[in-house]
């Protein structure tokens, strides 16, 4: 069984199941790395439970014993353990299959896709749900590191802009994470992280969580790290024809998000706006426009 289906499956089944079982449940969700790796029993001492409460959670999510649970995950572990060099190799060997304009074609559609589906239902509510979570909180605090940073920035910017109380953290100094430390319930943590996942974003967002703030993750699938601990997840696609995963859905999530979000505050956004705009003319902030763009 696929390990987005257990996921699922899992988190549908969570709030019925005893105490034990919800923590061997939380171990599966939040370390699919050592579920593929480790042991039944050494998995079910890290858990904090014996090791027959891990067959029981196997046998609730109707398999036939947690070998089965385990081979879905190391499975799953080999499929997406292809580096970035054979994915690279790969494509290299293959580029004289395609011409230029079939392979702009080729990328350019599956982009297109992957923001489309955004706009599907499911998809939709939950950014929506999302965005009125991030437009309750006090402040908003927004991480993306590696190749997540520029989605982060991007919300960080846009809401900014408008006025809204967010600040994005950064590693300047390894001092970036700092600021969490006088966050707390009423404050709000927008994580963006995609395979590979990032450990220094999983671990921040582990921390802001257990200082209560509410979490809304950003990420690629329901069995990501970030997708077992948030109170929001917002699934992107990212598979793309190069040999880099694609940003270009997150970052288009980031701006949906936004938009939502400063939509919410209603008349104090223009008028934030024009108080930003007025600081950035008159620091020359950008390249004067000609006679002829200004003119009626």
């Amino acid at each position: 069984m696929a390990v987005d289906v257990l996921a699922e499956r899992i988190l549908d089944e969570f709030a019925g199941m005893p105490p034990r079982l919800q923590a061997a449940a939380r171990f599966v969700l939040e370390q699919p790395q050592d579920v593929a790796l480790l042991t039944m029993r050494e998995q079910a001492r890290r858990a904090g439970v014996p090791p027959a409460t891990m067959t029981r959670l196997a046998q609730r999510l109707g398999l036939s014993g947690y070998e089965e649970l385990r081979g879905s995950y190391a499975a799953a572990l080999r499929k997406s353990a292809v580096s970035y060099e054979a994915k690279v190799t790969r494509l290299v060997a293959h580029r004289d299959v395609k011409r230029p304009q079939a392979l702009v074609a080729d990328m350019a559609q599956s982009l297109a896709g992957h923001v489309g589906a955004l706009g599907d239902g499911e998809a939709a509510a939950r950014l929506a749900q999302a965005a009125a979570t991030l437009g309750s909180a006090r402040h908003v605090y927004c991480l993306g590191l590696r190749s997540s940073f520029p989605v982060a920035f991007l919300y960080h910017y846009i809401c900014g802009l408008a006025g809204c109380p967010v600040t994005l953290l950064d590693g300047a100094g390894l001092t970036g994470m700092d600021v969490l430390a006088t966050a707390g319930p009423r404050d709000a943590l927008l994580v963006v992280s995609v395979k590979p996942y990032t450990r220094a974003a999983v671990e921040a967002a582990k921390r802001a969580r257990d200082s209560g703030l509410r979490l809304i993750a950003i990420t690629d699938r329901g069995t990501a790290p970030l997708a077992a601990i948030a109170d929001h997840k917002i699934l992107v696609g990212t598979t793309s024809p190069s040999f880099f995963d694609s940003k270009v859905s997150a970052l288009a999530a980031a701006e949906i998000l936004a938009m939502l979000v400063t939509l919410r505050r209603g008349k104090r956004t223009p008028e934030a706006v024009r108080a930003r705009e007025n600081y950035l003319t008159s620091i020359n902030a950008y390249w004067p426009s000609s006679v002829r763009e200004n003119a009626p």
